[in-house]
């Protein structure tokens, strides 16, 4: 049976500057990076090392080739214990 949810896809339009975003700006980390050809890697963040659900950071133009109709904006909620805290600290970032 399911029982966690494994990864999460995110399509970017610039895959180097949305690790960047999650990892410098978020806090996350990094969890996988690997080379998948010339242009295009696949990217796993997330919110620490033992965290099992990751973020996909996913070339957007590379899966509109493969696949047009599944690059849709994903609906992600996060959760937090200290919602003031992240609130202070999300209002400060600079979100694109």
């Amino acid at each position: 049976m399911i029982n966690k949810i494994g990864k999460i896809t995110v399509y970017v339009n610039d895959q180097e500057q949305a690790k960047d975003f999650w990892l410098n700006k978020v806090g996350f980390v990094l969890k996988f990076e690997q080379a998948m050809g010339t242009n295009i890697s696949w990217i796993e963040v997330g919110p620490s090392e033992d965290e099992y659900t990751t973020l996909v950071l996913y070339s957007k133009s590379a899966m509109e080739k493969q696949n047009p109709s599944a690059v849709a904006p994903p609906s992600i909620l996060f959760s937090t214990t200290d919602i003031e805290s992240a609130s202070r600290k999300c209002s400060k970032m600079e979100w694109k």
